[in-house]
C-alpha cells in the first residue's frame, strides 16, 4: 500500500521535534497482534542499514525499516519504505524503545520549515507479510518503489 502524507497549504511554523509527536508523520505497530505483543519478547526490528539494535536503529536514517511480531501461531511483519524525495532522505527512525512501534521521524534531524506557499508531502509504501523480513527481497521491493521498472 502506498501513502503520502501532504501537509495542507496555510500552515506556517517550524516543526521541530518537540512541535512533532516523536513517531513523525507515519507509523506502525504490533499492539493489536498478540495479546503480549507490548513486550519486547514479542518482537523483532530490522532496518535497511542492517541493524537489529532498537537503541540503535533509533534516530538513524534509513531506506525502509522491518518489524516482526507474533501474531496467532505465526509471524507477521510489516515493512515501511520511505521514498527517496522525501524531505531529508533517508529519513531519520523512531524506534520505540519499551514497545513495538515505529516510524519515520525527519523532525529528530533539525528544525523543519513550512510556509504558507509550501505543501510538504511525504511518502512511504508499507509491505505487509508473513514470517521474518527478508532483506534481499525489502531492498528489491525498494528499488522498485524507488526506480519503478518500465515495461520495454
Amino acid at each position: 500500500m502506498d501513502h503520502a502524507c501532504p501537509t495542507p497549504n496555510g500552515y506556517q511554523g517550524n516543526a521541530t521535534p518537540a512541535f512533532f509527536p516523536p513517531s513523525g508523520p507515519v507509523t506502525g505497530s504490533f499492539k493489536s497482534l498478540h495479546p503480549k505483543s507490548n513486550s519486547l519478547a514479542f518482537s523483532t526490528f530490522f532496518t535497511s542499514e542492517g541493524t537489529t539494535n532498537r537503541d540503535e536503529a533509533n534516530a538513524k536514517p534509513a531506506r525502509w525499516i522491518a518489524m516482526s511480531g507474533t501474531a496467532g501461531t505465526g509471524k507477521a511483519s510489516i515493512a515501511i519504505l520511505g521514498h527517496p524525495e522525501n524531505f531529508r532522505a533517508p529519513q531519520p527512525l523512531r524506534v520505540h524503545p519499551t514497545e513495538p512501534f515505529i516510524s519515520f521521524a525527519p523532525q529528530l534531524a533539525g528544525v523543519m520549515k513550512i510556509s504558507h506557499e509550501e505543501t510538504y508531502r511525504s511518502e512511504y509504501r508499507f509491505i505487509l507479510f508473513a514470517g521474518a523480513p527478508d532483506k534481499e527481497l525489502l531492498n528489491r521491493h525498494w528499488n522498485d518503489y524507488a526506480e519503478p521498472p518500465t515495461a520495454t
